[in-house]
């Protein structure tokens, strides 16, 4: 039962953020999507990871786990964009 609660919540999630983007004037990806880390995660979906390790201290793409970046991209990938 718990694996239908979460499956139905994340279902009516999708079905919410699908329709926020087809508002006029809503943009590819709503703004709250790209906040924090998930501009990040679509940098990683779009062009995919360095090809070297950054040496010096700071933010990089490497700190980022692949899965979400893979879904993002596979996702795309069924649905169009």
């Amino acid at each position: 039962m718990p694996l239908v609660i979460f499956a139905s919540s994340r279902a009516a999630i999708f079905v919410v953020l699908f329709f926020a983007t087809r508002l006029p004037g809503a943009g590819a990806a709503p703004r709250f999507l790209t906040a924090w880390d998930g501009g990040w995660y679509l940098l990683i979906a779009r062009k995919g990871y360095p090809t070297s390790l950054v040496a010096a201290p700071g933010q990089s793409d490497h700190a980022f786990f692949p899965l979400y970046p893979l879904l993002i991209r596979g996702l795309h990938a069924v649905a169009g964009g």
